[in-house]
């Protein structure tokens, strides 16, 4: 999972126009990644990165018509306490 500060113009990882992406250090996410900038307390974008092993199909020639992926981000560690715990007063709770 690559993070970088949120910027309007930084959409699209391999630009527009994927196949003809030239890839290297110097374009799309790697140039984003490599300016190494500060991510706290500003707005950030996440950017996961995952493979895919696509058994292919006669269906899927010339152009695979979709691969469905999902990201599913939980947090852990978060907060110190659950906040349910901070609204709870001991009078409330039922013995």
């Amino acid at each position: 999972m690559f993070v970088t500060p949120y910027n309007e113009e930084e959409i699209f990882p391999s630009d527009i126009h994927i196949n003809q992406n030239v890839g290297g250090e110097d374009f799309g996410l790697q140039k984003w990644v490599n300016r190494d900038e500060n991510v706290r307390n500003t707005d950030i974008v996440c950017w996961p990165c995952f493979g895919v092993t696509h058994i292919s199909r006669p269906e899927d020639w010339p152009i695979m018509p979709v691969e469905i992926l999902r990201v599913h981000m939980k947090p852990s560690g978060f907060f110190d306490v659950s906040e349910v715990h901070l609204r709870i007063n001991s009078a409330d709770v039922i013995a």
